[in-house]
């Protein structure tokens, strides 16, 4: 009897051993931005690997592409990854992977202009909490770091060695120039290619007042877009924000003007005007309905009160009757849905102007003023006075000149001469049937009136639009147009795009790993794309304080990211 009882006991103290263990090693959620030093340009979080390759694994587009998806997501190793990532018992990759949260933190951008080409190199680092022990860490980071380095470097020196209480590893690739760094403390590990980064995210450890987590912008951002289903979220900071609008201002102001003058004062102004213009931008990522939607929320810098001014007033019903001039050949459409287009444009002056000095504001009016001149229009503002409510845009893939737009006239009289007078003197003027095309002689700017809507743009792009309406080739009455004409009939937004995803499924670079579509001709045109689901959408709403778009697709953001990576484990 006494035997018995000494079982007993020893299973029960066995068991209450054991609970306490699996209580004491169970992962505990971590706030990520305390990671991260509160002087980063940009910081994005994944919360749960799991759930994202979960997520990911069950959108037939993502395991067409990447097959190793479905096998890793299936019932029998997520059973597996899910009794390794709650007991910690396993092998150590499937513990890490199964436990970890991921967060990455832009510190800064490197420019250099190299003929005519500027050159970006982003200094970043990703931080990793696995909550496991330091040496399963170091074990699965230094592998699946190592590996891809081997595959991008092909035969990189590796160095190893300890500072700032972490053990570190470097990956350098044989021009002494691109390097990939870990550094590996306690559960945590830090991974960059500028051991600047990597240090700073070491060094908050000590320094817990200065991390992310206390970003007030940040916080109201978390707590305005993560809700339960977010697989990923990412904030930009008013510094990186305004640092990404700089390179832009860099890399495009050549094409502002064809004066050196322009040019110089765009590069140089572009800068400072967007410091004191840009706020913060957030992203998140989740799924509907088998796709994934990102959600950009971009705030400028100070509010402003003028919520009943209406000025982006979006009208009652959307109207897509421009669809009799969009060929079904066309890669992507927009459409511009505005009550009362000026008062839009003057809205757009009001947010700009309103927030810069006197300098600064006339720069920037002239710049807008600069948006419509690929069309031959110097007068934005009188432009929208004489059109109705509803504007689209149409680009070809195999054309890369300016977009064609499609404009409902509401005053054909004064509109037909300001379109003419700013094709220049002596415009050619030919015949296409009932249409009449208007061409100027100095460069490729067209126009043409056709019942009730003016067409502007390539010559060649209006006679496409025109011989494709003629022949029936148009997307009016398509099953696929319909669809999405019948699915927006409810809907309330400023902008629509719709735009045919490339490569094999969407996906940029598939067609380099040897994955092909089974079907290539579902892509053929773009009413094909809408009816099989090849296609991307973004729906954009305005406001006098910024912009919220919403984006649908295969693969989203996390598709062009891992189009990115060519070592990507297929």
């Amino acid at each position: 009897m006494k035997r018995i009882y000494f079982i007993l006991l020893i299973v029960a103290v066995t068991i209450v051993v054991m609970g306490v263990w699996l209580w004491w090693n169970r992962p505990q959620h971590s706030d990520m931005a305390e990671y991260v030093p509160l002087n980063c340009l940009a910081f994005a979080e994944i919360e749960s690997i799991p759930t994202l390759l979960e997520t990911l694994g069950s959108n037939e587009h993502w395991n067409e592409v990447f097959p190793g998806l479905k096998k890793a997501t299936s019932p029998a190793n997520r059973a597996i990854r899910e009794f390794a990532a709650r007991t910690g018992i396993g092998p150590s990759e499937i513990v890490v992977l199964g436990r970890a949260q991921v967060a990455v933190a832009l510190f800064g951008v490197e420019t250099q202009d190299m003929e005519q080409t500027l050159t970006i190199k982003p200094h970043v680092a990703v931080i990793i909490d696995t909550h496991s022990w330091e040496f399963r860490t170091k074990v699965v980071v230094e592998k699946l770091v190592g590996d891809f380095a081997v595959r991008t470097y092909r035969n990189p020196e590796i160095r190893r060695y300890v500072s700032d209480g972490a053990t570190w590893t470097e990956w350098i690739a044989n021009d002494n120039e691109r390097r990939i760094i870990t550094a590996v403390v306690d559960n945590k590990a830090v991974i960059g290619n500028d051991a600047s980064a990597v240090k700073a995210c070491l060094a908050i450890r000590s320094n817990a007042d200065s991390n992310m987590s206390k970003s007030e912008d940040l916080v109201r951002a978390r707590s305005g877009s993560v809700k339960p289903d977010t697989l990923a979220f990412g904030f930009v900071t008013p510094a990186g924000t305004s640092k990404l609008i700089s390179i832009m201002a860099r890399s495009y102001s050549p094409g502002l003007s064809g004066q050196p003058a322009a040019q110089s004062a765009a590069a140089s102004l572009l800068p400072a005007i967007s410091d004191r213009l840009t706020g913060s931008l957030s992203w998140t990522a989740r799924t509907a309905e088998n796709r994934i939607e990102d959600v950009y929320l971009f705030r400028f810098s100070r509010e402003l009160d003028r919520s009943g001014d209406n000025l982006f007033t979006i009208p009652d019903k959307s109207d897509f009757a421009f669809g009799q001039f969009v060929p079904q050949d066309a890669n992507s459409f927009s459409s511009y849905s505005l009550q009362n287009p000026v008062n839009a444009w003057r809205g757009l002056k009001l947010a700009v102007n309103a927030r810069l000095d006197t300098t600064s504001s006339i720069f920037v009016s002239r710049l807008m003023e600069m948006i419509l001149e690929p069309y031959g229009i110097s007068t934005p503002e009188k432009f929208l006075q004489y059109v109705d409510r509803n504007l689209a845009t149409v680009r070809f893939a195999d054309d890369d000149s300016a977009s064609l737009a499609i404009v409902k006239v509401a005053d054909e009289l004064h509109l037909h001469e300001l379109v003419v007078t700013g094709l220049g003197a002596r415009p050619l003027i030919r015949k296409d049937g009932d249409v009449t095309l208007f061409s100027s002689s100095k460069d490729d700017r067209s126009a043409a009136f056709v019942e009730g809507y003016l067409l502007l743009g390539p010559e060649s792009q209006i006679k496409r639009c025109l011989d494709a309406r003629k022949a029936g080739a148009t997307l009016v009455n398509k099953p696929g147009f319909l669809r999405f004409v019948e699915s927006h009939s409810g809907e309330r937004e400023n902008a629509v795009s719709i735009s045919r995803e490339p490569g094999p499924l969407g996906l940029r670079g598939a067609s380099d790993s040897g994955t092909r579509s089974e079907n290539p001709g579902e892509q053929a045109n773009l009413d094909s794309a809408l009816q099989t689901g090849a296609y991307s959408e973004s729906r954009t709403t305005l406001s006098i304080n910024g912009f919220v778009r919403k984006s649908s697709s295969n693969y989203g953001l996390f598709g062009r990211l891992a189009s990115e990576f060519t070592g990507f484990p297929r």
